[in-house]
């Protein structure tokens, strides 16, 4: 259990090292180019940051019959989940790129999330469809308004 927590270590650091380089180059990036993957590098950089520390104060789970220790994700069935789900939200992700370029990003985002929520066993549409909104309101916000960054421009948005 040791020798996999310091690989995990080990690809962590180097994954943040390689990502400080990478934003180092881009922000050499003409017109603006390196605000959207500066943002994304850094985003890598705190989840593996965290990540990194869990390693050190993460809890095994509870020992399995043969005495050893399991990990906590050893203890979720994967056996309900159904095996057409992951496949179907690859499929929906897939058209929603390709999609993406030719109606626009907020329309086929927010039929997205409502989409892949559904998927995945959410039932409350109202809960759906607002959380798609605000999504869109503060990606607008966030992107469009404050980096002055844009997403793909379709026949809709």
């Amino acid at each position: 259990m040791e020798l996999k927590k310091t690989v995990d270590r080990a690809i962590l650091v180097l994954l943040i090292a390689f990502s400080l380089y990478l934003c180092y180059l881009a922000k050499d990036f003409p017109n603006r180019g390196g605000i959207f993957p500066i943002f994304s590098l850094t985003c890598i950089i705190l989840l593996a940051g965290f990540n990194l520390v869990y390693t050190f104060v993460r809890r095994d789970g509870p020992p399995s019959e043969d005495g050893r220790k399991t990990s906590l994700l050893a203890a979720i069935d994967f056996k309900k989940i159904s095996r057409n789900k992951p496949f179907l939200l690859f499929l929906l992700t897939v058209v929603q790129v390709y999609a993406m370029t030719r109606i626009g990003f907020y329309v086929t985002t927010t039929i997205f999330i409502v989409a892949a929520g559904y998927l995945i066993g959410l039932r409350r549409h109202r809960l759906l469809i607002m959380t798609s909104v605000i999504m869109m309101a503060s990606f607008y916000l966030f992107f469009e308004l404050a980096l002055k960054s844009e997403f793909p421009r379709g026949i809709l948005f």
